[in-house]
């Protein structure tokens, strides 16, 4: 089975917004579908997290290809604005399944735990990184120490 995760920078890094309406957030939304159709995955794995995460669950969804969602932990998303809240409980519903990482409370490690679950359950990777360090770059090291074929697809994207 062909299980692609994703990982990605939050808003405002590659000029992503927290809208997910803007041009630059259309655009990436258009090239990961493309880049779904092209390699056919069976399932998406993806984080949670405004901005890459979102838009790449968004274009799973808009392909028919199911995703799974991982929550680093029960309230990650307290802090939140609303409107990112109820985008969140939306992807919930829309996805295959979906499951916390670790029960919490907050610690920093705890994104990369997520990250770690979620390469571990998938066979290849694909990026929106504009090569800086933060959490998509812990996500890279990982999945490479395990020899795991990763696409950064940010290189065909927007500049900002």
């Amino acid at each position: 089975m062909r299980t692609i995760v994703f990982s990605g920078h939050r808003p405002p890094k590659t000029g992503l917004t927290y809208t997910h309406e803007s041009p630059t957030d259309l655009e990436c939304v258009r090239i990961v579908r493309e880049w779904i159709a092209w390699r056919q995955p069976d399932l998406v794995n993806v984080g949670g997290a405004l901005g890459f995460d979102t838009l790449a669950a968004r274009a799973a969804w808009l392909q028919h290809v199911p995703f799974d969602l991982y929550i680093p932990y029960p309230g990650y998303e307290d802090r939140w604005p609303a409107e990112a809240r109820e985008r969140l409980e939306y992807m919930k519903q829309a996805a295959n399944d979906w499951a916390y990482t670790d029960e919490g409370p907050y610690r920093p490690y705890l994104m990369q735990v997520r990250n770690e679950v979620m390469v571990d359950q998938s066979t290849e990777m694909a990026v929106w990184w504009d090569g800086s360090p933060g959490g998509t770059r812990n996500a890279i090291e990982y999945a490479r120490s395990i020899g795991m074929v990763i696409t950064n697809l940010y290189k065909a994207g927007p500049r900002t």
